[in-house]
């Protein structure tokens, strides 16, 4: 892979046409976020919009809000040339940011190392196994860097359950220093476009830090660009969050998130930005009466154990028609992590090594911890990373460790080999020429979980004269595939500590 790759190309809107595509953006949050609006937009679709203060005519966007003509629409029996100008260009407009998704995902976020690569690699092919269609969504970025510790919100539903705002690692020179050294250590590792993508929260809000610009502004200088922002604080200061988005767009376009909790911001937000200025700006609406589904992990997924008509309800937004939602741990996203890589907490100066995976009682919080440790300088930071990818990353099935399924697939035997799956499908390893019995042994050894793969293979060759060779190929396809279980023997035991955390300056 290059060091960097280009962007894809996107289309050029002339203003009066960018204009239009802001418009029916703000109309489509409306729709998306109010039970009220939409109930009064079918039964008054001019007067609601003159109401909401909205720049479009209704009828122009009937296939998005009449829910007859938005099947059509989806199932393309409404052709693209009957729609309006305005609805064409938005659904352009959101092409263009589905392809520069998968962009992020397939090619920039790849990092230069090439056992982390492939490990990732492996990592997205279990997430999909794992969460199914959600994980598309995924674009499996390599790090992040939490500049603070916890976060003000407390959201209730909180899929990483951030706890309360502790500390803020401070712009200090030292701090400063230390930043610029990670992010220039991270391109070593990663490579520019990579790197490109990292963000700075994860478990935290990164406007809750007063320091944030100062940090976009070194992360600019050494990476090229602003990193993404998403809040759920937008409003708490309205003139800074514009003064930032501007300054933000003025030297980079990206795509940044306000997460709205409730409509009495959506209306704040409304109000304060003119559609245009949040062109660039996608507005999560997290209100209960949303068509956004929550993921079911976290303080969600806690409440919901003890609850489950939240379930029911966040479910029901998924299921068409009049059919009832059915209660099951897949249905519905299973994560909102989006990291495959490292996890950096700077104030507490840890690191976690972290992939996505639908949350469960082992993993509550939808991602799988690999491995952690703390530092005290980029050195020892440095050594602690390539030990992570040592210890986490192998490039082939170890010949001596035990292997087994992953933990979310049921197995059979079959007459003809074995298969295993879940309820997003599976794989079937068949034999042929004679080879049944042989597949069918080799899952069932599996499956027991006790055998390394050399005893494996060695116990097939007697049984079947099958060479060891054929068999590590085997395991090798199933490696690459994200079948095999890579997560750790227990969740990793916290490291010794290195240094008396406090609020002084970082050492360099």
């Amino acid at each position: 892979m290059p060091e960097s790759c280009p962007r894809p190309e996107y289309t050029v809107w002339s203003a009066e046409e960018y204009r239009e595509i802001c418009d029916v953006k703000r109309f489509g949050e409306r729709w998306f976020a109010d039970r009220v609006f939409r109930e009064r937009l079918a039964a008054d679709p001019a007067g609601c919009v003159a109401d909401y203060d909205l720049r479009i005519d209704a009828g122009e966007l009937r296939p998005v809000w009449d829910l007859e003509l938005q099947q059509q629409m989806l199932q393309g029996e409404i052709e693209e040339s009957e729609l309006s100008r305005p609805l064409r260009n938005y659904r352009r407009f959101i092409a263009d940011k589905v392809r520069y998704r998968n962009w992020l995902r397939d090619e920039a976020c790849q990092p230069a190392h090439p056992r982390w690569r492939a490990w990732r690699k492996r990592q997205m092919a279990r997430a999909s196994g794992e969460l199914g269609a959600s994980s598309e969504q995924i674009v499996f970025d390599t790090a992040c860097y939490e500049i603070s510790k916890g976060c003000s919100v407390g959201c209730w539903f909180c899929g990483v359950a951030a706890p309360r705002l502790g500390d803020h690692f401070f712009h200090t020179r030292a701090n400063a220093r230390f930043f610029r050294q990670l992010l220039e250590l991270m391109l070593e590792l990663c490579g520019p476009t990579s790197v490109r993508a990292h963000f700075l929260y994860w478990a935290s809000d990164p406007m809750d830090n007063p320091d944030y610009e100062a940090f976009c502004k070194d992360f600019r200088d050494i990476v090229g660009g602003f990193p993404q922002l998403t809040t759920a604080l937008a409003h708490k200061d309205l003139e800074r969050t514009r003064a930032l988005i501007e300054y933000m767009n003025r030297e980079d376009f990206s795509i940044h998130r306000f997460s709205i909790l409730n409509l009495k911001l959506l209306d704040k937000i409304h109000r304060f930005f003119s559609p245009e200025e949040m062109g660039c700006v996608e507005c999560v609406t997290q209100n209960s009466d949303s068509g956004l589904s929550k993921a079911n992990a976290g303080r969600f997924r806690e409440r919901a154990r003890k609850k489950p008509t939240l379930l029911r309800r966040e479910q029901s937004k998924l299921v068409a028609g009049d059919r009832q939602p059915d209660i099951s741990e897949y249905l519905g996203p299973g994560t909102i992590a989006c990291l495959s890589g490292f996890l950096f907490n700077l104030v507490e100066r840890t690191v976690k090594l972290i992939s996505p995976c639908r949350a469960n009682d082992r993993w509550p919080l939808g991602y799988i911890v690999h491995g952690e440790g703390t530092y005290r300088n980029v050195r020892d930071l440095r050594q602690l990373l390539t030990g992570l990818i040592d210890d986490h990353m192998p490039a082939e099935v170890s010949e001596t460790t035990p292997v087994r399924f992953r933990r979310d697939l049921k197995y059979q035997r079959s007459g003809d080999g074995f298969k295993i799956w879940n309820p997003h499908g599976g794989a079937n390893w068949r034999g042929r020429n004679g080879q049944a019995a042989y597949f069918g042994d080799l899952g069932d050894l599996i499956v027991e979980g006790r055998y390394a793969p050399q005893e494996i293979a060695d116990r097939l060759l007697d049984r079947h004269g099958v060479f060891p060779g054929e068999t590590f190929r085997t395991f090798e396809r199933m490696f690459e595939k994200g079948l095999l279980d890579e997560e750790p023997e227990l969740p990793p035991a916290p490291v010794e500590q290195l240094v008396q955390l406090g609020d002084g300056p970082v050492p360099s």
